[in-house]
């Protein structure tokens, strides 16, 4: 948990300060899954999502931030639709 509360150092060269976009994309996760794709907040879907996210800012390091976010993105939305194709609402 202490690599998402404080991002990691900024390679190559470390700085004094870290970098905390893991932290960020973790927190916009949270806040788009439910509002956007609709996706109930359980710690499952807690736990994916932080690890989602963890991972697109680790992979924005190296392709690129928008390349990143759009990988990131495509990977929720096939998640949300396979959670919805698996549990249909009810209702």
């Amino acid at each position: 948990m202490g690599l998402l509360a404080t991002g990691v150092p900024a390679w190559p060269e470390i700085e004094p300060g870290f970098d905390l976009s893991p932290l960020l994309l973790v927190l916009t996760a949270f806040v788009v899954a439910p509002l956007i794709f609709r996706i109930r907040l359980t710690w499952r879907s807690l736990g994916a999502l932080a690890a989602g996210g963890t991972l697109t800012a680790w992979l924005a390091g190296s392709v690129g931030l928008l390349p990143a976010l759009a990988a990131g993105i495509l990977a929720l939305t096939t998640g949300a639709a396979l959670t919805r194709r698996r549990h249909p609402p009810r209702g």
